[in-house]
């Protein structure tokens, strides 16, 4: 499935209002990130009745935000490809 990430640049002092307004919103998920917070959405979600909310709590916190897309990808295979097993004796 593919989805939206919305990469939301706020200022650290505001960074957990800023989740508890978003946490109203139906995203799936949120990360921190440096400079703010991402949110995921469902790319079939009603995105425009979504945004538009988003711009009201934006003007009212003082941030800013772009949304990406983020194909549909095997999580877990990712995962593997990056994961490098550590050998203890003979155990593993």
């Amino acid at each position: 499935m593919d989805y939206y990430c919305y990469d939301i640049k706020v200022a650290t002092s505001l960074k957990e209002i800023a989740l508890a307004f978003l946490n109203e919103l139906p995203f799936d998920s949120f990360e921190e990130a440096g400079d703010g917070l991402r949110a995921y959405l469902r790319k079939d979600s009603d995105v425009e009745e979504i945004e538009d909310e988003l711009s009201n709590i934006a003007a009212q916190l003082s941030f800013t935000y772009e949304r990406r897309l983020i194909p549909d990808q095997n999580w877990n295979a990712l995962w593997e490809s990056n994961f490098s097993p550590i050998r203890i004796g003979n155990l593993c």
